[in-house]
């Protein structure tokens, strides 16, 4: 992992030690088991880079196979498994070595058995601990796999594809989608480890009573079956009472957000009838599954005491002896264990279904092509005769809009809320792609560049952007590996830095929304997106929507004086006249869109 001091920020690393501890390697030769007494000294916040698998088209198959990227997926659960197989198997073989015998007063016989079927107890169940030990710590770094694709994924596709959906909705397919994958890896996991568990069980049947091991091998095939298809059904029911849950919030958000209107269009109650209908429908579908899944249990109950007690009984019935019988019914239990557990691993919606839903999110291109070149030094900006229309809207926010920028420029872009301000920053970040028109970076086609090695060029403030509780620090830094005069240098920037060296605790106090003026604030922001930019401690472009509207004037006067001193663009957008009085040009989106030329008005 990546680890940070706590008194500078500087980064160090942390690698396990072999014996579930880590040691800091800093620079140089620099070596240390991480106690108490260091560990106090390194911040709470550490990064582990995990390998992806690209950013290309995802399939079930493909996302499975990186999850697996990392090795067998086994390791000593698989030994571990075929070791328990092993000693649940051991009480029924002694039985039908020894059993005639012990039962006939062989001191010996019964000695051994004294012996072996404690132990063969204490080896199976210490068996069973390794497996779901090791199980366990396999599963975590393919878990972290399937997240670290799927991020790739998400960060990959183009903005407008992922907000196709309402948010609640994406969320619950996106936690669909992840789980399907989850279980997909366990699913092969259990299976051949349930399958390992099986083989000598089902040899010492065979060869306790041959014929009765048969019927019951058959019963507990058609058991699991019946029980895997209808854990099936209850996972089918489970997953469209969240489908219908996440729509009924979805309903509930709408209408929490415009209440005042649907009172008075008299419509509330309507909203509210809808809202309950989805919940109605969740709750049966959730009943429905719990109906499922009982009906699941107690099938594997009676298949896991039924199928012993036939095979106890066929054998008997063939006079093959109450040793055989009793060894044969013996290893049916663990058999039957192992079969239920298969049926439980089979037992989910297959992957293809919970996925489908994702299925445009995963197989769309990729905002960049591959390969796509590094534009470099942003030089110049252009927007030229870019339109756009949002999902579902009647007609374009923006139409045949035109803007360019270049290094050392203060650029506003004006109008009244709802025009498209945001829109158009947007497609100048390359979040949205324009419906008609291009956007050139340098005079080359930004769909043909790599955006995010664009975007890593530009220091952005989106409109309403909020900090958390961290220290300011953090929220100028993250948990990028930049040292703390980064920060400070961007805080001078943005005129703060007198403001932070007054606080109690300088760069490491602890602030939050609402708990700082709101001036104080976004200047945090806007140090934050100075202190991000690629050349230095300003960025190529500083892209600002409405998060100068609290700043003083003579603040924003003077940091865009230095941004133009140093070579740096700034993309504005704001309706507050003192901005649009120190931009060179201004965008006016109200109708008719206009550019105006401070420079020549003047």
């Amino acid at each position: 992992m990546l680890g940070f001091r706590r008194a500078d920020g500087s980064p160090v690393l942390l690698l396990p030690d072999g014996s579930g501890g880590y040691r800091l390697e800093g620079a140089g030769d620099e070596v240390h088991p991480v106690d108490a007494a260091l560990a106090v000294t390194l911040s709470a916040e550490a990064c582990a880079p995990v390998v992806g698998g690209g950013a290309g088209a995802l399939t079930p198959a493909g996302w499975h196979s990186r999850a697996r990227a990392g090795g067998t997926g086994q390791g000593l659960a698989l030994p571990a498994a075929l070791g328990g197989g092993i000693a649940m198997a051991l009480p029924g073989a002694a039985l039908q070595a020894v059993g005639e015998r012990a039962l006939a007063g062989d001191g010996t016989a019964i000695g051994a058995l004294a012996a072996v079927l404690p132990l063969a107890a204490l080896a199976a169940g210490l068996c069973e601990r390794v497996r779901r030990v090791a199980s366990a710590r396999e599963a975590a770094p393919a878990d972290l796999r399937l997240h670290a694709v799927l991020w790739e994924r998400l960060l990959a596709v183009p903005l407008g594809l992922v907000q196709a959906v309402p948010a609640a909705v994406q969320v619950e397919r996106l936690r669909d989608g992840v789980t399907a994958m989850q279980r997909a890896v366990a699913r092969r996991r259990s299976a051949v480890q349930a399958l390992a568990a099986l083989g000598p069980v089902l040899a010492v049947m065979g060869w306790a009573a041959p014929g009765p091991a048969l019927a019951g091998g058959g019963l507990m095939v058609a058991g699991g079956l019946a029980r895997g298809w209808l854990l099936r059904r209850s996972d089918a029911a489970r997953r469209a009472g969240a489908m219908a849950m996440a729509v009924s919030w979805h309903r509930l958000e709408l209408a929490a957000f415009g209440l005042p209107q649907l009172r008075l269009l008299g419509a509330a109650p309507w909203v509210a009838d809808l809202a309950v209908s989805a919940l109605r429908g969740s709750a049966a579908q959730v009943r429905r599954a719990a109906e499922r899944e009982a009906d699941a249990d107690a099938l594997g109950h009676a298949l896991a005491l039924g199928a012993p007690l036939l095979v106890a009984g066929l054998a008997l019935g063939e006079g093959l002896g109450v040793p055989n019988a009793a060894g044969a019914a013996l290893a049916t239990l663990p058999a039957a264990r192992a079969v239920l557990r298969l049926a439980t691993a089979f037992g989910h919606l297959p992957d293809r279904e919970r996925l489908e839903p994702l299925r445009p999110l995963l197989e769309a291109p990729p905002d960049s092509p591959p390969g796509a070149p590094d534009p470099g030094p942003v030089e110049r900006l252009e927007l030229c005769g870019v339109s756009f229309t949002h999902p579902g809207a009647s007609s374009p926010c923006l139409r045949a809009v035109s803007l360019s920028l270049a290094r050392g420029e203060v650029v506003a872009v004006a109008g009244p809320s709802g025009s498209g301000k945001s829109t158009l920053i947007s497609l100048a970040l390359g979040l949205l792609r324009p419906e008609t028109g291009v956007v050139r970076v340098n005079g080359r086609d930004l769909a043909t560049l790599d955006a995010a090695a664009y975007r890593a060029r530009i220091g952005t403030v989106l409109q309403d952007e909020e900090i958390g509780v961290e220290t300011i620090r953090s929220v100028i830094l993250g948990m990028s590996p930049l040292p703390a005069e980064r920060a400070w240098e961007a805080a001078r920037l943005a005129r703060l830095d007198a403001d932070i060296a007054a606080l109690p605790m300088g760069i490491q106090t602890l602030v939050a929304e609402g708990a700082f003026p709101a001036g104080m604030v976004q200047r945090l922001l806007i140090a934050r997106a100075l202190a991000r930019g690629s050349n230095g401690p300003v960025p190529d472009i500083l892209v600002l929507d409405e998060a100068t509207a609290a700043l003083d004037e003579d603040v924003q006067a003077a940091l865009f004086a230095d941004l133009r001193a140093r070579g740096a663009a700034v993309l504005v957008a704001s309706h507050r006249p003192a901005t649009l009085a120190l931009a060179d040009r201004v965008l006016d989106l109200s109708p008719p869109s206009r550019f105006e030329d401070r420079a020549e008005s003047e």
